[in-house]
């Protein structure tokens, strides 16, 4: 941070760009062209993320690895930093990309990155045998949707070192999925998924969204109830509207013109963006603050019992 604060002093910087003629998606020719990150620039041995050790949630020295670029899906709240059609990296560049962290910086736990990683699905079970193949000896998770899913892919993941599967569920509630543009998905589907997943040794972890303009108080009930029954695994983030995003787009619902610049930053009483009171909801707070099941808490768990 000083040599950028100290570069900017001097003069506006020159940034080589690219490409060349301007901001565009790659190719997947230019993708296959790419090397791997510079990963001896930083210090690899400080990352941690979420992973699996003898089949517990651990807090572990991981790496993050993006293997195919854009998703179709196209949901309302999420940003498409890489479009919508997806753009395949070859395999055999993202083996070698596995193989380099591995060997260089000892890293045998990784995250794939890839919005929905399934979404082609031979390629997967392409990476899962050469993985094999280079008896690379790595445990990963991966991302993907509940409508994704293949028993002879999940079978393929799990020979590979697949230890776990996030899926977007975002709220057990119809109408929650609705809000999001994930109507289509209906809630035996989650509950496939998540059956389907655990019947390959798999362990399920959930992206949960709470705070939507549409939340009560007996759906945050009804997803404690759920959380409570299906033991999955959760990550829990309160719901913002991200700038750039259709949901953020919506005229009167924009929070650059509500708020100005500064709307991630100012403070309310109500939870996200529903007409709940966050003072109200001390009960709600404190099932998910002491939750074993919470990706956050185990984290945070693990990081104290390393440090003393």
């Amino acid at each position: 941070m000083p040599e950028l604060v100290e570069a900017l002093r001097t003069g506006p910087p020159e940034f080589e760009r690219w490409p060349a003629e301007g901001v565009r998606l790659a190719t997947e020719a230019e993708l296959s062209e790419l090397g791997p990150p510079a990963y001896d620039l930083v210090p690899m041995d400080r990352y941690r993320s979420e992973g699996f050790v003898d089949g517990q949630l651990d807090r572990v020295n991981s790496g993050l690895v993006l293997a195919n670029r854009g998703c179709p899906y196209a949901c309302d709240f999420c940003y498409l930093f890489f479009g919508q059609r997806l753009r395949r990296r070859p395999v055999e560049a993202t083996l070698a990309e596995l193989r380099l962290m591995r060997d260089v910086h000892g890293i045998r736990h990784f995250f794939f990155l890839d919005y929905t990683f399934t979404l082609d699905q031979n390629w997967v079970r392409e990476l899962c045998t050469g993985i094999q193949r280079l008896d690379l000896g790595i445990s990963w998770v991966c991302q993907t949707r509940v409508d994704c899913l293949n028993d002879s892919t999940l079978a393929a993941m799990k020979a590979a070192g697949c230890a776990g599967v996030w899926l977007g569920v975002e709220s057990p509630e119809l109408e929650q999925r609705r809000y999001l543009s994930k109507g289509r998905i209906a809630f035996d589907d989650i509950q496939t998924g998540v059956a389907r997943i655990r019947a390959h040794d798999l362990e399920v972890l959930c992206f949960i969204m709470v705070g939507l303009p549409n939340e009560t108080e007996s759906s945050l009930r009804n997803l404690n109830a759920w959380l409570d029954q299906s033991q999955v695994y959760y990550s829990l983030s309160v719901f913002t509207r991200r700038l750039g995003t259709p949901l953020a787009r919506e005229a009167d619902a924009d929070p650059v013109r509500q708020h100005g610049w500064g709307y991630l930053d100012r403070t309310t009483e109500l939870f996200g963006e529903s007409e709940l009171r966050r003072d109200q909801l001390d009960w709600f707070f404190g099932y998910h603050d002491s939750s074993p099941r919470r990706v956050a808490n185990v984290m945070r768990w693990r990081l104290a019992a390393a440090t003393g």
